[in-house]
């Protein structure tokens, strides 16, 4: 009897360190399936929040950012400025150079935009060949100054089509953010201005009524 017992606790002793092993394993295979999860959740966040063909902030995203610019704004009175931005002519680079040729006139700004800026901004194509931007730390005339340097930039760059390079023509209007403004009020503030601007372009001589 005593033989069988120890035979018994044996059998036990034996399992034990096979039983934990399995369920390391298990654990660990778990753990791994969590972690994949998780990035792909990742992924498919950053798949909404960004422009397809452009690969910048779309405006789902560009919206939450000027939440959040308007909420520090508010709380702690962060310097910033919203930029509305429309591309002058799109329809006319479309039907006389292509699709093809509107899509790259669309890159040269989003690029353009994107490496002119700091880290600290956000750049993003609200839809068509409309473009946004939250330039941080400056006031409107700061920002007014930026803006047109990178619209003279954006031109001199321009894109390829029939073996000639065409320039790229912008409007655009700044928005100051400041403590108590509501982020729709800013886009419309920007967005006025900004079709001033492009008015202003197709008729100089508004300009100096």
């Amino acid at each position: 009897m005593q033989a069988q017992a120890r035979r018994g606790d044996e059998g036990q002793n034996t399992a034990g360190p096979e039983g934990d092993g399995e369920l390391s394993s298990l654990v660990q295979a778990l753990e791994s399936q969590l972690e994949q999860a998780r990035a792909r959740i990742v992924r498919l966040e950053q798949l909404a929040d960004t422009d397809e063909l452009l690969a910048i902030a779309n405006r789902r995203a560009f919206q939450r950012a000027l939440m959040r610019c308007v909420a520090a704004a508010e709380r702690h009175g962060d310097r910033a400025c919203l930029v509305s931005l429309d591309v002058n002519g799109m329809k006319l680079i479309n039907d006389n150079w292509g699709h093809p040729a509107g899509d790259a006139a669309l890159k040269t700004v989003a690029r353009v935009l994107t490496e002119d800026t700091r880290a600290t901004d956000v750049v993003a194509r609200m839809g068509g060949d409309e473009f946004a931007m939250i330039l941080t730390q400056v006031d409107e005339a700061a920002a007014e100054a930026k803006c047109r340097s990178l619209v003279e930039k954006v031109r001199r760059t321009g894109f390829e089509a029939a073996g000639e390079t065409i320039p790229i023509d912008l409007a655009f209007g700044v928005a100051e953010v400041t403590p108590g403004a509501s982020a729709d009020a800013l886009m419309e503030e920007a967005d006025r201005r900004m079709y001033r601007m492009k008015a202003l372009s197709r008729n100089p001589s508004r300009g100096r009524s």
